[in-house]
């Protein structure tokens, strides 16, 4: 589905993706002041889209891997990274399985999850909690935004205590409420954005 979205351009959350850059920025910030500087380390986007978040992660210096199920989606990304003269490897394939990912290797810093794993199924869910703790480095962090999980969203949303159970060996920290603003029913959403660390 997300396929033929991407090639007909009827993607709102790309939209609501771009509206959010202000507050990953701020996110970056601090994962840059908690590991003391971008220099080897890897940070993996998943769900990655376009590719917005992966390059505004490349031009603070992070070795950036994008990963998205549309094929569609990633040559975008490939096109916007290659205009900017950015370095960043977009691949396509399945969060749910990151082991199976060609090329990416355990010892990844940061994970990014902008809109992503808050519209999985609970057992999608535990499968990308499982392929980040395979390759996430000793000390690393996960940055995950989405829906604030409300009654009437049919099991949509992201909350801190489905994001301790799904990883339970890391510390969840209380999630940032925001809304986007704008017209459409985006923009009259509220947004949660939580932090994890783990160091082994």
């Amino acid at each position: 589905m997300y396929e033929l979205l991407y090639r007909w351009g009827l993607t709102p959350w790309v939209a609501a993706g771009r509206a959010q850059s202000a507050l990953v920025e701020r996110l970056l910030d601090r994962e840059e002041a908690w590991h003391g500087s971008t220099v080897g380390r890897t940070l993996v986007d998943l769900g990655c889209g376009t590719g917005e978040h992966s390059l505004a992660a490349a031009r603070r210096g992070w070795t950036v891997v994008g990963l998205d199920a549309s094929a569609a989606a990633i040559d975008k990304a490939r096109r916007a990274a290659d205009g900017a003269g950015l370095a960043v490897r977009f691949v396509v394939g399945d969060v749910r399985r990151l082991w199976e990912v060609p090329g990416l290797e355990p010892g990844v810093s940061v994970f990014v999850d902008v809109g992503c794993y808050h519209g999985l199924r609970a057992a999608g869910r535990r499968m990308v909690a499982e392929g980040v703790g395979r390759l996430a480095a000793s000390r690393s962090s996960v940055l995950v935004v989405g829906l604030d999980r409300r009654p009437g969203l049919a099991g949509v949303g992201v909350t801190a205590e489905g994001l301790g159970a799904d990883f339970p060996d890391w510390q969840v920290e209380p999630g940032q409420v925001f809304a986007l603003g704008g017209a459409g029913p985006l923009g009259r959403a509220r947004f949660r954005g939580f932090r994890l660390a783990r160091e082994a």
